[in-house]
């Protein structure tokens, strides 16, 4: 059934490379080559060009060289661009949406968590709404999307490994000044284009010679396997690596309580958060007792706002 359908990657690791400054550019490249044997110009014209699902098939399950493995030790962040993968990839874009009928909804879910589910316009920005649209994260082994990140747009979490193994590591944002934060230096400012918030620690192959602060750190670290639910709390630093060619889905929950969360990482010193939307739940939340039902994110005031006219689901 998917045989006709293309998959391209243009994610967050190519928003990196096009905020470096042109001599860090020109390092990049150096070193993409070393380890991959690639350009960035024949690395952007592959994540454009995409390919065929059989074809991403093949190509994420196909065996990698040990020595390319070896030399892919992620201590430059272009290690984190190849293998190509797909992440936060909406399901409804995948397979010509006939993944969506297929997909069973953890039970946490289902009832007062999610009415609909909604994929938001590029234009608007990040995807809104009480559940997102579920997002595949299929790639091969010894890869990793990005580096220990903090999101943007908060949320909990739920992240269902279908087929293979991850090794995760997590922190709470109160580790912060321990985990290295990635800055080019002056006023500038570097995260993704969904405006993650980027650590260089290494938490999956610590090496505390180099990095001595992480030897302090307090955090979460375990291997995720097929068939395993994955709790990811909103405020979290984590970092993730697929051990072999991994399908996995992920659920996000967007709710008061996240919305609290969000204020405090603010309070803390997290300065990409998306509160436009965060702040509306807030509002929304004000007076409820505890025994309350959830605030309704399908509410007509929502859907307006965050999703006109938009493809929705019911689980």
């Amino acid at each position: 059934d998917c045989v006709g359908d293309r998959v391209n990657f243009v994610d967050k690791g190519l928003y990196l490379i096009q905020n470096l400054p042109p001599a860090a550019k020109r390092m990049w490249e150096d070193e993409l080559m070393r380890v991959f044997g690639l350009s960035l110009n024949q690395l952007l014209r592959l994540c454009q060009e995409g390919m065929s699902v059989p074809q991403f098939i093949n190509y994420v399950t196909l065996n990698r060289s040990k020595e390319e493995m070896m030399k892919q030790d992620f201590s430059h962040l272009v290690h984190y661009f190849l293998p190509v993968h797909m992440h936060s990839y909406p399901l409804h874009r995948f397979c010509s949406a006939k993944l969506v009928d297929d997909v069973t909804f953890p039970s946490y879910l289902l009832g007062s968590h999610i009415s609909k589910l909604c994929q938001n316009s590029k234009e608007k920005g990040p995807v809104y709404g009480g559940v997102y649209d579920p997002e595949i994260f299929f790639a091969a082994a010894h890869s990793r999307a990005y580096p220990a990140h903090l999101h943007g747009v908060s949320a909990d979490i739920l992240l269902l490994v279908v087929r293979g193994r991850k090794k995760y590591v997590g922190w709470p944002y109160t580790e912060k000044e321990k985990l290295y934060r990635f800055e080019l230096g002056g006023d500038t400012e570097q995260h993704t284009e969904t405006s993650d918030e980027i650590f260089l620690a290494e938490g999956i192959r610590p090496d505390f010679a180099s990095q001595p602060l992480l030897k302090d750190t307090v955090g979460w670290t375990g291997e995720v396997r097929e068939g395993d639910l994955l709790y990811i709390p909103c405020g979290q630093v984590h970092q993730v690596e697929n051990l072999e060619p991994t399908f996995s889905l992920t659920f996000r929950v967007v709710d008061g309580d996240v919305a609290q969360c969000s204020k405090e990482l603010q309070e803390l010193g997290a300065h990409t958060i998306e509160m436009q939307f965060l702040d509306l739940l807030m509002e929304k939340s004000r007076g409820r007792a505890e025994n309350d039902p959830p605030v309704d994110l399908s509410s007509k005031e929502l859907k307006e706002e965050y999703c006109p006219d938009l493809p929705h689901w019911n689980p």
